[in-house]
């Protein structure tokens, strides 16, 4: 049965210096076609590069919201907020994705929200949680602009129960709802996953799905309209049970399928036609 990775990083390390090799392996494994996602402009552009070496790589591009946690010093220095840097940094992020959709991207993403990931506290907090919220709403209008479907990240603290990053972002995807969005390596309360889905969301389901502590995502696999799955690894993250710890290989893909079809249920070549449908890809493309 083919196999179409919606969501792999062989432009990050470890996968990236030899990313052909990890490629070859996953297409013996029947994955016929992966799109390589971007978390900023290197990763992006590297993306774009491993892309245009194979016809049945595609490329998706976009700033995480990691990205604002990574280079928070430039943002606030000694409880001063730099409000200049905030600025030109949001800047820098329209225009470098303005570069970037020149070389044909085929997703904006993955782009989001990610609260879980904020050590800062008070007002630190608050400027990166700003800065997040004001990122994804430049780049949902990026989107919008050159009719590109949107990978979200969204990931929050599983005790917190206000201002979370998923009330965050349905707030913002009600003024702002892409085409086609999904959500990536999917997590959160079940009413958020509800109200997502009636805005049209995709869900992306990856090898974590196999673990035996994840009945929540396995609720979430259970409410999602089976035309609106998706199969990701999130490769070099979320290693399927088997090789939970271990860097997860494109390949292992293969492993959550067969979880997601004997356990779960699934029908394969329905989630494979899914993966063309939200991408706009032909099957013709497949070479």
């Amino acid at each position: 049965m083919p196999l179409f990775d919606t969501h792999c990083h062989y432009n990050l390390n470890p996968l990236d210096t030899d990313w052909q090799e990890h490629w070859h392996l996953a297409q013996k494994n029947n994955i016929t076609h992966s799109i390589v996602v971007g978390t900023d402009h290197e990763t992006s552009a590297r993306a774009l590069e491993i892309a245009s070496h194979d016809a049945n790589l595609s490329a998706s591009v976009g700033y995480h919201p990691g990205y604002f946690q990574e280079h928070s010093d430039q943002f606030i220095s000694d409880q001063t907020i730099l409000t200049t840097n905030c600025e030109q940094h949001l800047q820098t992020i329209t225009t470098s994705l303005e570069n970037l959709i020149t070389r044909n991207p085929i997703a904006i993403g993955e782009i989001g929200l990610d609260f879980y990931r904020l050590r800062s506290k008070g007002l630190k907090r608050g400027v990166l949680i700003n800065l997040q919220e004001e990122a994804l709403k430049k780049q949902l209008k990026i989107a919008h602009k050159h009719q590109l479907p949107v990978i979200l990240h969204v990931r929050d603290q599983e005790d917190r129960t206000h201002d979370t990053a998923y009330s965050s972002v349905l707030k913002i995807l009600e003024k702002q709802t892409p085409a086609k969005f999904v959500l990536h390596c999917a997590s959160g309360p079940i009413d958020y996953i509800q109200k997502a889905l009636e805005m049209g969301a995709y869900i992306g389901f990856d090898g974590n799905l196999t673990y035996e502590s994840a009945d929540h995502l396995r609720k979430i696999f259970e409410i999602t309209p089976k035309e609106r799955v998706l199969l990701e690894t999130d490769a070099p993250y979320l290693a399927p049970g088997l090789h939970r710890g271990n860097v997860c290989e494109p390949w292992m893909i293969t492993e959550t399928a067969h979880y997601m079809r004997e356990e779960l249920g699934a029908d394969l070549e329905q989630i494979y036609q899914n993966s063309f449908l939200f991408f706009d890809i032909t099957k013709n493309h497949i070479q």
